[in-house]
């Protein structure tokens, strides 16, 4: 079988390699274990397997899969009919090399915002583990959110929190949510220009209007549309963040 890349890192899958890897008996430290079956997964196997302690995770490539598994003997597990190769597996990083990095060299103080997906089989939705979050005090912003539809929770963490939330088991990949993206930034700060010069007319209307100045009516109606306007765009932005 061909090797396969699991979050940027190969697998060796060849039967040369699982056959070198039959010394691996103990994943205890690892605590997850890769099996290579004769066949495709079924209901009953799945069920088989969790009366010895080893929860499916998911599905790596054909015929092979990912398991949580702290036992000590990997023998009586190769030994199941189904099963062609089960050995300990050292899980990748969890987060990207770019979000390291920026948990190193933010502030500790700074808040970071990330997208964690949980593994399929998580003992907790993604609105317990979002619940979890608030719970104890890891959202920076009180503003975490489950996804069931994407099985993932949102969160504002502290930059020196990264590390807390990989060592969660049932966290499969963290990534950090960007804002909005270099051209909507753009996009933004030629809003933010605009809004300038027309705050900058609005309060030199209102200025004269406080001082007892005619204005026309144009310019006060104009005046309580843009006010209206300014809300409006206020309000949309806070809705569009809380959706990131």
């Amino acid at each position: 079988m061909s090797d396969i890349f699991v979050n940027g890192r190969a697998l060796k899958l060849s039967v040369d390699d699982f056959e070198r890897q039959q010394q691996s008996d103990d994943a205890s430290s690892t605590k997850y274990i890769i099996l290579q079956l004769l066949d495709n997964l079924t209901n009953h196997q799945k069920l088989e397997l969790d009366s010895l302690d080893v929860k499916y995770q998911e599905r790596m490539a054909e015929k092979t899969y990912l398991f949580q598994y702290a036992g000590h003997d990997l023998d009586r597990i190769r030994a199941i009919p189904f099963v062609r190769s089960a050995n300990a597996y050292e899980r990748s990083p969890k987060t990207s090399a770019h979000l390291r990095d920026v948990a190193r060299q933010e502030d500790g103080e700074s808040s970071i915002r990330v997208n964690v997906r949980l593994h399929k089989e998580s003992d907790f939705s993604s609105e317990e583990r979002a619940s979890q979050f608030l719970s104890q005090g890891i959202d920076e912003e009180d503003d975490v959110r489950g996804f069931s539809e994407s099985n993932s929770v949102r969160v504002a963490v502290n930059a020196h929190s990264i590390t807390e939330l990989e060592r969660l088991d049932d966290a499969n990949r963290i990534k950090e949510i960007e804002n909005m993206g270099l051209n909507s930034d753009r996009w933004h700060a030629r809003r933010q220009s605009c809004y300038c010069r027309e705050l900058g007319i609005m309060l030199a209307i209102g200025e004269k209007v406080s001082k007892g100045v005619k204005s026309s009516e144009d310019n006060v109606e104009w005046l309580v549309q843009r006010v209206s306007a300014h809300e409006q765009e206020a309000r949309r932005w806070r809705r569009l963040n809380r959706k990131l």
